[in-house]
């Protein structure tokens, strides 16, 4: 090993400090998130509990954060997305495309977007949003879930066992795309 090479590894590793440095850290992502989500984590949380209104949410959660850095919490949580008033999906449904005017590729947006879409009945509007999620990630099970839903919606049985299996196909432990394809069948 050459002399200087050694030095190099050993400036490029991390070493713990203090926990004060890692409280630092922590704010500093939080501080970035906020810089660079600006409106956007504000008006996606209003919309993600109006979406979620049967439940009672903690509404000083960011949402956004959470459900971006962690895909386990969405599993684990599942949400129904019941909104309480069908009022609410038409307010989320709002929030969703205020976002997308900002960030027109927010997959989660969008997703949410086509969530709301399907509860108000609008299949068609539902399906176009999450083909464009699959547009941008074709790895986006949710998305390949949810339009499978409002394809079985529009008794488009055939269409919707597609999407599951597509789903199951790219997560194979994720039980719920399983248990749509069997009801679609």
């Amino acid at each position: 090993m050459e002399k200087g090479t050694e030095n190099h590894k050993e400036n490029a590793s991390l070493k713990l400090i203090s926990s004060t440095d890692l409280l630092r850290v922590g704010s500093s992502i939080s501080l970035t998130n906020k810089i660079l989500y600006g409106n956007i984590s504000k008006l996606f949380n209003i919309a993600f509990c109006k979406l979620n209104s049967k439940l009672v949410l903690n509404k000083d959660l960011d949402y956004l954060s959470i459900l971006e850095t962690n895909p386990n919490y969405r599993q684990k949580y599942n949400y129904l997305f019941e909104a309480h008033i069908n009022d609410d999906y038409r307010d989320a449904l709002d929030k969703f495309t205020e976002i997308l005017k900002i960030k027109p590729n927010h997959v989660l947006s969008i997703e949410m977007k086509g969530i709301c879409n399907c509860r108000l009945g609008n299949f068609s509007e539902a399906i176009e949003d999450f083909s464009t999620v699959i547009e941008i990630d074709p790895k986006y099970t949710y998305a390949f879930n949810g339009r499978g839903n409002a394809k079985q919606d529009l008794n488009d049985y055939h269409g919707a066992i597609e999407d599951y299996s597509t789903a199951n196909d790219i997560n194979p432990k994720d039980g719920t795309a399983y248990y749509n394809r069997g009801y679609a069948k």
